[in-house]
């Protein structure tokens, strides 16, 4: 949500936002810069959002901007991954259709890898870590083409 932010505070437009993230959606819906379009279909309590076929058929019809992901780890060697093998494959597919893509992740999943690996983080073109991130965890995922953002 702290990253979103950001992006509202620079972007001072309206934009539409695909959201899958339940929360999300309703945060975002309270500023009223977006025109809000909720991807559909079951709802997985862990995830927090749809996630399922129907979610990844809707997810294959659009083209976003920037897709924004988090992460259940990251890592140099895994790359980012995530628990659930449904989210991944949502997560892959939308993050294949994304022209640009931000994955935003907490400190303490910073170094550590779920089972399921989504991309590796070349192939992220924005990384948005806490503020307060030391030094070396930041050296140890820079690769020279992810923009590191402190949100």
């Amino acid at each position: 949500l702290a990253v979103l932010g950001a992006l509202l505070a620079a972007l001072g437009r309206r934009y539409v936002l695909m959201a899958v993230w339940l929360t999300l959606a309703a945060w975002t819906h309270n500023y009223g810069l977006f025109y809000l379009v909720v991807i559909g279909g079951r709802v997985d309590r862990k995830v927090g959002g749809a996630i399922g076929g129907k979610a990844i058929r809707e997810a294959e019809a659009i083209s976003p901007d920037l897709c924004i992901l988090g992460a259940c780890g990251l890592n140099k060697h895994e790359g980012v991954s995530a628990f659930d093998v449904e989210d991944v494959e949502f997560k892959r597919t939308i993050a294949m259709r994304s022209r640009k893509i931000l994955v935003a992740i907490l400190n303490e999943k910073l170094g550590t890898a779920a089972p399921f690996s989504v991309m590796p983080i070349s192939g992220c073109d924005y990384l948005a870590v806490e503020t307060d991130l030391d030094a070396h965890m930041v050296a140890t995922i820079e690769n020279g083409k992810t923009i590191i953002i402190r949100a």
